[in-house]
């Protein structure tokens, strides 16, 4: 059976130590940010967000568990007004993935959502990440933007 745990302060600090480093990567494999400026960035974004780190205020944190193991995890954040939530992080591990337990993980997601009482749920998916936005439409997500750019 599937739930989402509340993270306690190991597991929180377990994934801060490579959270701002995996958003760098992927900011800057999407071409957004330079290698060089890349973490600086990400940390600093990171800080602006997490003020008093696992005590945010609006902030919730979870460990995704299935089978008593721990399969991924999600970051849930107040977003623009009092209905909104966004989704900052969310992953499945490697070894846990394309056996739909992302599509179920969204299920209890929504649920959790709701019971903290918002009624719209956001989330950024980068545009390299076809495998994720697939997920994300399946589980009945649209798209409200699209930002694009080319290389000159």
């Amino acid at each position: 059976m599937m739930k989402l745990q509340e993270m306690d302060l190991t597991d929180f600090k377990k994934y801060l130590s490579t959270a701002a480093q995996n958003y760098a990567k992927e900011k800057v494999s999407v071409g957004t940010w330079l290698p060089k400026d890349a973490l600086e960035k990400a940390q600093t974004e990171f800080k602006s967000l997490l003020p008093n780190g696992l005590k945010t205020p609006e902030n919730y944190f979870f460990n995704i568990i299935n089978e008593q193991k721990k399969i991924g995890f999600v970051w849930i954040a107040r977003y623009q007004d009092a209905d909104s939530a966004f989704i900052y992080d969310f992953e499945i591990y490697t070894a846990f993935q394309n056996q739909g337990l992302g599509t179920q993980a969204m299920q209890l997601i929504f649920v959790k959502v709701k019971e903290l009482g918002f009624k719209t749920l956001n989330l950024h998916v980068f545009g390299n990440n076809e495998r994720a936005a697939h997920v994300y439409k399946k589980c009945g997500f649209y798209i409200t933007d699209i930002s694009m750019q080319r290389d000159l």
